[in-house]
């Protein structure tokens, strides 16, 4: 690439698919951390159990005999400062440390993903449908 072309010639298309969630908060209450990562350790959490992860108590993924095809694995799994696959975007509240919910509530997040998350869409949007976060 060069400093004035705006070009890039081995990058043809950048793929990205933008999920929004809308979750309704069964009683009221108050959490005093940042609601982020949370939101994406349930949804790491739920991608495990949903392909019947026996592992799932943090214990080191890349000795699985099933990693080959886990979801988690190539969506997670990564190691230390990797480039992850997909990235949350919440709102101010979910990013305070401190987030107040109301019975009937809605809680809204966007999931942005990108590479081969998007190849594996389906089986996390079945995976979050069949367990609630």
């Amino acid at each position: 690439m060069t400093p004035c072309s705006g070009t890039v010639p081995w990058l043809e298309k950048i793929l990205v698919i933008r999920l929004r969630f809308f979750y309704s908060a069964s009683s009221k209450g108050c959490i005093t951390w940042p609601l982020g990562p949370e939101i994406r350790g349930s949804i790491g959490h739920v991608l495990k159990t949903s392909q019947g992860c026996v592992q799932d108590n943090n214990v080191d993924c890349r000795k699985c005999l099933e990693k080959a095809g886990c979801v988690y694995i190539k969506n997670f799994d990564r190691g230390g400062h990797k480039p992850k696959c997909f990235h949350l975007k919440t709102g101010p509240s979910f990013r305070s440390m401190k987030t107040s919910f109301t019975k009937g509530g809605t809680l809204q997040f966007d999931m942005v993903c990108f590479g081969h998350t998007i190849r594996e869409i389906r089986k996390i949007l079945l995976a979050l449908r069949s367990s609630p976060l």
